[in-house]
């Protein structure tokens, strides 16, 4: 899905920003360090004034998703960008 679908307008996503907690980035933060996947570990948490944007690589698309859904129950209604990229065998495939 192109990161402008996700996103949307700037009025949709100020909207959909409501209830966000900054302390979940500390929470998401600490989610994905005590990972028992390693590469989640490796992963960068920001946050914005849209949502929260998760980047980084992994060696897989599972593991981009796995990513994904396990910041997900931190959000609140907030947007997230996923800007992880898979790079499997030393060649990107984002």
């Amino acid at each position: 899905m192109a990161e402008s679908s996700l996103a949307g307008s700037q009025d949709e996503v100020r909207k959909s920003n409501r209830g966000f907690d900054g302390g979940a980035v500390c929470a998401i933060h600490e989610a994905l360090v005590h990972s028992p996947i390693p590469a989640l570990r490796k992963l960068h948490i920001e946050q914005t004034e849209a949502g929260v944007i998760i980047s980084g690589s992994v060696p897989s698309y599972y593991l981009k998703q796995l990513a994904q859904e396990t910041v997900l129950p931190y959000l609140d209604r907030c947007a997230l960008v996923n800007r992880v990229m898979v790079i499997a065998n030393g060649k990107s495939e984002w």
